[in-house]
C-alpha cells in the first residue's frame, strides 16, 4: 500500500529526472550552454538582432536591438550564474529591522554631532567670502598676514 508520502517521493523524484533530462538536452543543443551564454551576453551590450519575418507581407529581416529592461534582465541573469541568487528582502521587515537596529544616540554623539555643523558651517562661510589676496598680497600691494 501507498502512502502519500511515498506518492510525494515518487513525484518528486520524477519531476528531478524530468528536469535533468531537459536540462541535458538544453546543454547538448547550445554546445554546453555556450551559446545562451554568448546570446545573453550580446543582448547585454546591446547588439544589433535581426529577427525573420514577422508578418507575411514583411520582406527580409528586421534589425532590433534590446530595450534597457532587455538588457537589465540579461545582466541579471548573467550574475546570478555567477554569483548565485541575491537573498531577497521585504520592503517593510527591512525598514523595520533598521529602525530597531540603532539604539538613540547618547548626549556625547549628540554635542559631537553640534560641534561638527558648527565647523561646517564655519567652513561653508569661509568658502563663500571672496579672497582678495593672490599669493599672499593685496591688490594694494600691501603684505596679508
Amino acid at each position: 500500500m501507498q502512502t502519500r508520502g511515498n506518492v510525494r517521493a515518487q513525484r518528486a523524484a520524477y519531476d528531478w529526472l524530468h528536469a535533468l533530462e531537459g536540462r541535458q538536452l538544453i546543454l547538448d543543443r547550445t554546445r554546453n550552454g555556450e551559446e545562451l551564454v554568448e546570446f545573453m551576453l550580446a543582448v547585454l551590450r546591446g547588439a544589433r538582432f535581426r529577427w525573420p519575418e514577422l508578418h507575411p507581407k514583411e520582406v527580409g529581416t528586421v534589425p532590433v536591438r534590446p530595450t534597457s529592461q532587455q538588457r537589465v534582465a540579461a545582466a541579471t541573469w548573467l550574475a546570478e550564474r555567477v554569483w548565485g541568487v541575491a537573498p531577497r528582502v521585504e520592503a517593510g521587515s527591512l525598514e523595520q529591522g533598521t529602525q530597531s537596529e540603532l539604539p538613540p544616540p547618547t548626549e556625547a554623539e549628540l554635542k559631537l554631532l553640534d560641534a561638527a555643523r558648527v565647523v561646517m558651517l564655519e567652513r561653508e562661510a569661509l568658502e563663500a567670502t571672496p579672497d582678495r589676496s593672490v599669493n599672499g598680497v593685496d591688490h594694494s600691494g600691501q603684505q596679508t598676514p
